[in-house]
Formats: C-alpha cells, sequence, structure tokens
C-alpha cells in the first residue's frame, strides 16, 4: 500500500512538472507572437502601450498620449488591443472652455476692520 501511494506521488510530480513545462512554452510562444512593432500589448502589472520600439530584451512602449517608457520583454504579457473607452477619453475636445475671473473674493467685511 505504501509502495502505490509512493509511486502515485512520482507520477503526480512528473505530470504536473510536464504540465507546467507545457504552460510555459505557449505563454513564450504567445509574447514572442505579440512582439511586433505597432502592436498594441499589456503588461503585467496592467499597463497598456504600444511597441514603438524593440532593441534585444527593452521593449519600448508608447501611451495614447505619445509617452514612452521602457519595458524587459518578459513583463509583456500578450497582444491586446487598448479597451475603446479609454481611447475615446484621450480623443474628446472638451466642450466649452472655462472662463478665467481676475478677482479676489474677500469674505471679511471692509467695513469692520
Amino acid at each position: 500500500m505504501l509502495i502505490t501511494i509512493g509511486v502515485f506521488f512520482v507520477a503526480m510530480l512528473v505530470l504536473s512538472s510536464k504540465g507546467a513545462k507545457r504552460q510555459r512554452a505557449a505563454m513564450e510562444a504567445e509574447r514572442e507572437k505579440a512582439l511586433q512593432l505597432g502592436n498594441w500589448v499589456i503588461t503585467t502589472s496592467g499597463f497598456y502601450g504600444k511597441i514603438v520600439d524593440l532593441d534585444g530584451d527593452v521593449v519600448t512602449l508608447a501611451t495614447p498620449m505619445g509617452d514612452e517608457t521602457y519595458w524587459n520583454k518578459r513583463f509583456i504579457v500578450r497582444a491586446e488591443e487598448l479597451p475603446l473607452s479609454v481611447l475615446e477619453g484621450t480623443l474628446e475636445e472638451p466642450e466649452e472652455e472655462l472662463e478665467i475671473v481676475d478677482e479676489v473674493v474677500n469674505d471679511e467685511d471692509p467695513q469692520n476692520s
């Protein structure tokens, strides 16, 4: 009985190890497929960016506003389009301009001072 449990335990370790290796290989293949100039990607921290440059392990990602940041390619999860609601927020023009007021409001009554 003890030998059967030992064999079962070793078999479970071997199978889980093979499954983890396959999962890592699939994630690496998805990452490599995503690493193309112009693709929108998401990082492990949830940052969305467009790939504008690849230099070895360093990937330059641009935000919708044009700011660029540098990332190690290991932190790119997959290709994913930027959510449309985020894009709409950056492209909207303000509906009305704010009026600038050049007067100071003093709460104290000048006669009582």
